[in-house]
């Protein structure tokens, strides 16, 4: 059996390791086994180019693929700058060529010496070079310095010089000149960064989509730019108010229920004036703070300066972008309360505990709504008896919809208050309504509701306890009725979950848990390896898989937002898949990917660009459901399309290109979701 991409990683001897990668100079390939030897080969007649065309080899522990990158003059220059890549994925033998020698601003490598052999005769120069910069600091924070821009400005700010190859330090005042010159405060201009909208902004788009945009509660937007997300709420009826320092100064900053951070913090340079104006929104918020910023790998920073810790566009506005767990990280050491991620960038911090429960218990619900059966079928000459309940019939179905969505009889305060009022005339209390409605069916699917409800919890408090939530002395009422019906108290609650966040570090559970999935009819699955279904398919899940996909929503946010979710079954990562126009096309092209990894509390962005060679994602019907929307006409098209006998769809079936061609060639196209003959 061959070797995982993490096995072959692992023989490789010496080498720069980085995030699950493992990177090597040419010269260093001599010293590995005769598999890594091959594979390096076997990458290189793949991408159609000798040994004289790279320079370092990139092994991914992570995936099948294998990086051949060119750094022209990697033993001349102390920091070399990249000019190709090519990426060679060794499954499928597709290769990404990128060239990079046209950039103004391009990659460059750091610590070059741990690519090479121990032995290498400049090694210790290298040694010797980086053990300066990091005694000066130069390395600190060292995600902004993969850029050639980005380390002059460090390497400027230190005061320092690389010469020959050493490390040489300058007079005051002597500082080197560099492309992206240091700007004086008063030409960043803020205001310049608000755009004109047509639609909801990403935050009020999630707060929307979480049920916390309601007429009942009221917004205010802090930093609301040109005011287009406060004219269309005001048009929905929200009540709501905007201030921003330069198109809206004179509104009074006022308290609301809901408070919008939009795209602020990303654009202040100062950091300390970053913590007030986030402490500032909080102060205003009675129940939720919506922050939201720029993240790393959302935004073109070519053309882009560096300044201070982000960067100076062309129109000289200030961007700083932010990975995922640093602006977390910033938002709970600021506010003193834990920020939670509901997508890429943009968090909820809530002062209102008791809706925090609330929020973060729907997240975990599972779609369990069956529909009550009539209680009986009336006979061809009904009785009083009959005629009567005939009336009531209509209000105990639907208290008992109600109860099968809880999984448990209700209390009062929790039925709709205007079914309450009707069960009260019509019927005349709870309890009664309650057993008029019982029967073997309802018993049966109540049971099936209250195991899933069960689970729910379980998932609940297995995430609460994910990062040592504190637990709150006051529960929600309704969880108080759950915990005591499906868990016994709140200490057996908090035990169970605990319980079921540990099960899911174990590969041998989430293989378990995937199988049971695989067998219930969702998604599927590649033993051993993954399962993958679409995203409405999550909270269907065994616990043990929502738990996990939950923990993953902990780093990145709402993961439902994808169109397909790949759980990894032993690599503690999750693999997010984004296509264009998935729900109408029968062959939709990916558009992005995201990659989870729990292990390293890392987060990866891949963007695909549409082109002939474009990944397609074939026979979609075996990641949906039978119950979704247009399952039955796209599981016709696939069986069709397997029906030609034209292609392999094995691993990622062909690229679109050799997809088309072949089907031109065999007389057919794609109309809809039908193959047809071509008309010749």
């Amino acid at each position: 059996m061959a070797d995982t991409p993490a096995e072959i990683v692992a023989s490789i001897k010496g080498g720069k390791r980085v995030h699950g990668h493992t990177y090597i100079h040419t010269s260093l390939l001599s010293e590995q086994s005769k598999k890594v030897v091959n594979l390096v080969e076997t990458a290189q007649r793949h991408a159609g180019i000798t040994s004289n065309d790279y320079t370092v080899i990139r092994f991914s522990g992570l995936s099948p693929e294998i990086g051949l990158l060119n750094y022209p003059q990697f033993l001349e220059v102390s920091f070399p700058s990249l000019a190709i890549a090519y990426v060679v994925d060794t499954a499928t033998k597709r290769v990404k060529k990128t060239d990079y020698s046209g950039r103004e601003n391009p990659l460059i490598l750091h610590r070059k010496e741990l690519l090479l052999s121990e032995t290498h005769p400049n090694r210790a120069q290298y040694e010797t070079l980086t053990a300066a910069l990091e005694k000066r600091g130069a390395f600190a924070d060292n995600q902004r310095i993969g850029y050639r821009d980005s380390w002059q400005q460090r390497l400027h700010s230190l005061n320092i010089k690389i010469e020959n190859g050493a490390l040489v330090e300058l007079p005051e005042g002597d500082a080197p000149v560099l492309t992206a010159p240091p700007v004086d405060l008063a030409e960043v201009a803020r205001h310049r960064t608000a755009i004109v909208r047509d639609r909801l902004s990403a935050p009020m788009q999630a707060l929307a989509r979480h049920g916390l945009l309601t007429p009942e509660r009221s917004v205010f937007d802090y930093g609301c730019g040109q005011g287009d997300d406060v004219r269309a709420l005001q048009a929905s009826g929200i009540r709501v108010a905007g201030w921003d320092p330069h198109f809206a100064p004179k509104t009074p900053q006022t308290r609301a229920d809901i408070v919008n951070l939009g795209f602020v913090l990303n654009v202040i340079e100062d950091p300390n004036e970053r913590v007030q104006a986030a402490r500032k929104a909080f102060s205003l918020a009675r129940q939720c703070l919506a922050i939201a910023v720029m993240v790393v790998g959302k935004g073109d920073i070519t053309d882009a300066r560096p300044y201070r810790d982000g960067f100076l566009t062309k129109r000289d506005t200030f961007q700083k972008y932010y990975r995922q767990d640093e602006i977390k990280s910033f938002l709970d050491s600021a506010l003193g309360m834990e920020a939670i991620p509901v997508s890429p960038g943009i968090f909820f911090v809530f002062r209102d505990k008791i809706l925090e429960q609330r929020f973060l218990l729907d997240r975990q619900r599972r779609v369990y709504f069956p529909i009550a059966p009539e209680l009986r079928p009336p006979s061809e000459r009904p009785d009083l008896e009959e005629r009567r309940m005939d009336t009531i019939r209509p209000t105990v179905n639907r208290l008992w919809q109600q109860m099968l969505s809880w999984g448990r009889p209700l209390a009062e305060e929790e039925v709709p208050i205007d079914l309450m009022i009707e069960i009260k005339e019509k019927v005349g209390s709870l309890r009664r309504a309650e057993r008029l409605g019982s029967s073997p069916e309802n018993a049966e699917m109540l049971a099936a509701a209250a195991t899933a409800r069960r689970e729910d919890l379980l998932v609940y408090f297995g995430l609460n306890s994910f990062n040592g939530r504190t637990r709150y002395s006051t529960l929600a009422p309704e969880l108080q009725r759950d915990i005591k019906a499906f868990l016994g108290n709140a200490t057996a609650a908090n035990e169970a979950g605990k319980a079921l966040l540990f099960s899911v570090g174990k590969p041998e559970i989430i293989d378990r848990a995937s199988q049971l999935a695989r067998q219930s009819g969702l998604g599927l699955l590649l033993e051993g390896d993954s399962l993958q279904l679409h995203s409405s398919m999550i909270n269907r899940l065994p616990a043990a898989l929502r738990c996990y996909v939950g923990c993953a929503a902990k780093l990145y946010g709402d993961v439902d937002t994808a169109d397909l979710v790949k759980i990894h079954v032993r690599s503690g990562k999750l693999t997010l898949l984004f296509y264009d126009d998935f729900d109408s096309s029968p062959l939709p092209r990916m558009r992005e990917r995201v990659k989870i990894n729990m292990r390293e509390q890392r987060i990866e962005y891949f963007k695909y660009i549409k082109d002939q060679d474009s990944q397609i994602l074939y026979l979609k019907s075996r990641y949906m459901a039978s119950d979704q929307p247009r399952y039955k006409q796209q599981k016709s098209f696939d069986d069709a399309l397997v029906g030609l006998g034209l292609f392999d769809f094995s691993e990622y079936g062909p690229s679109e290109k050799a997809f088309n061609s072949i089907l031109k060639d065999a007389g057919y196209l794609i109309e809809a979701f039908s193959v047809v003959r071509a008309v010749r």
